[in-house]
C-alpha cells in the first residue's frame, strides 16, 4: 500500500465559523450607519423634490401667466400619510373625481415613495403668483427618526429649505 500524503483544499468547521462570526458582528456595527444613511437620503430627496416642484411652479406661473399652487394634505390622524402635488387649480382636492393635475399630468410626490416620514405643516396650500412669485407663506417640516428637512415659503417669494440635524454632511443649512 502507498502512503502518499493527501492534501485537503477547502474550510475546516471551526474557521468557517470564526469567520461567520465576525461577519456577524461587523454587520451589527455597520447595520445602523446603513441605515442612518438611507434615511438621510430619503430626507434629501423629499427636500430635492419640494424644492424642484416650487421652481418649477414659479416658472409655468410665469410662462402662462397664471397662478400656481403647491396643494399640501396631510392627514390628522396619521401624520405618515400625505401628499403634494403642483397644480393650476385652486380647488383640486386629491380625490379621482377631482386630481390634482397640471397639463394633464398629475406632479407630485408622497409618503408612498417615502415610508416611514411624517409631515407637519401650517399651510394646505402655497400660491404662486405669475409676475414674482410671490403668494402664500407656509411651513412644512419632513421628519424621519432624528433626521428633518423644513420647507419655508416666505410670502416674497423666496423658499428655504434647511435641517436641524446637526452634522458636516447635512446638503442643507442648518435652519435659524
Amino acid at each position: 500500500m502507498d502512503k502518499r500524503f493527501f492534501t485537503f483544499n477547502g474550510f475546516t468547521l471551526i474557521e468557517l465559523l470564526v469567520v461567520i462570526a465576525v461577519l456577524v458582528v461587523l454587520l451589527t456595527v455597520a447595520f445602523p450607519a446603513f441605515q442612518q444613511s438611507f434615511n438621510r437620503q430619503k430626507i434629501n430627496g423629499i427636500g430635492d423634490n419640494i424644492h424642484f416642484l416650487l421652481r418649477f411652479a414659479k416658472a409655468e406661473s410665469a410662462k402662462k401667466s397664471r397662478h400656481m399652487w403647491l396643494k399640501i394634505e396631510v392627514d390628522d390622524s396619521n401624520p405618515h400619510s400625505w401628499r403634494i402635488a403642483l397644480t393650476d387649480s385652486p380647488s383640486c382636492k386629491f380625490t379621482a373625481a377631482n386630481p390634482c393635475l397640471l397639463d394633464g399630468l398629475a406632479r407630485e410626490f408622497s409618503n408612498a415613495k417615502y415610508q416611514g416620514v411624517s409631515m407637519e405643516t401650517n399651510v394646505t396650500s402655497i400660491s404662486i403668483d405669475a409676475i414674482r412669485g410671490r403668494g402664500t407663506a407656509g411651513t412644512t417640516t419632513f421628519l424621519l427618526n432624528d433626521l428633518d428637512v423644513e420647507f419655508r415659503k416666505t410670502q416674497f417669494g423666496n423658499h428655504k429649505l434647511c435641517t436641524n440635524f446637526k452634522a458636516t454632511n447635512a446638503r442643507y443649512p442648518a435652519c435659524d
